[in-house]
């Protein structure tokens, strides 16, 4: 890796470490007010997905170490004790009202969760398998947001900060373009490449939401 190519992700992980703290803590301020628009639901398979990419960049670096992927790890984990934050302030603050859209969005997730797993036993493939690992995770943060979408659209997004939905789109490409570096230069493994499917598809289900909010 050079040098400009080491400054610039020393620099996305900068950037990245103050993405989740930025982002949950608006929305955990903006939550206290409202949870217009806000999906319980999406929060609990939001945490869980990033989770389970803690796990998959945890094997990325077993297998291949490197400094991206280590940044990476760290990342993640802002990213999963953030979400746990926003669980914890829905349920402390109460009064919230459990919609259609949360039932779908359970549904759905379990559906994504068991087929990965079916998938996987027919194809004799362990679950501990990157690939399972990533369509669970895809499956947790990816489809709940398409889904978030439609809750945006019967309920307004009040609820749902500018903060939340800017600094996600920032977070998305914190992690995406370093890990394509990783990969270039400091190899490919399965786990890499599994995080970076999920996070494309993570890229793209946020930027309907984005969609969608902006015009509500």
């Amino acid at each position: 890796m050079s040098r400009t190519q080491e400054r610039t992700t020393d620099l996305m992980f900068v950037v990245g470490l103050f993405t989740a703290p930025i982002s949950c803590g608006a929305q955990i301020m903006r939550t206290l007010t409202t949870t217009n628009g806000v999906s319980f639901a999406h929060y609990v398979a939001f945490t869980f997905s990033f989770v389970i990419g803690l796990v998959l960049a945890l094997d990325s670096r077993r297998e291949n170490p490197g400094r991206i992927i280590t940044q990476q790890v760290y990342l993640f984990a802002m990213w999963a004790v953030g979400g746990i934050a926003m669980i914890a302030t829905v349920i402390l603050r109460g009064n919230y009202h459990w919609s259609s859209t949360d039932t779908v969005i359970t549904i759905l997730v379990l559906v994504g969760v068991v087929s990965t797993v079916f998938w996987a036993a027919s194809r004799k493939i362990s679950v501990k398998d990157p690939a399972v690992k990533a369509w669970t995770s895809i499956s947790l943060k990816s489809v709940p947001q398409f889904l978030l979408v439609r809750k945006i659209f019967l309920e307004g997004g009040s609820g749902i900060t500018g903060a939340f939905i800017v600094v996600g789109h920032i977070s998305i490409l914190m992690r995406l373009v370093p890990l394509v570096i990783s990969a270039k230069t400091s190899g490919m493994d399965r786990s890499k490449y599994w995080l970076i499917v999920a996070e494309i598809l993570n890229s793209l289900s946020w930027l309907a939401v984005t969609l969608i909010w902006s015009l509500k």
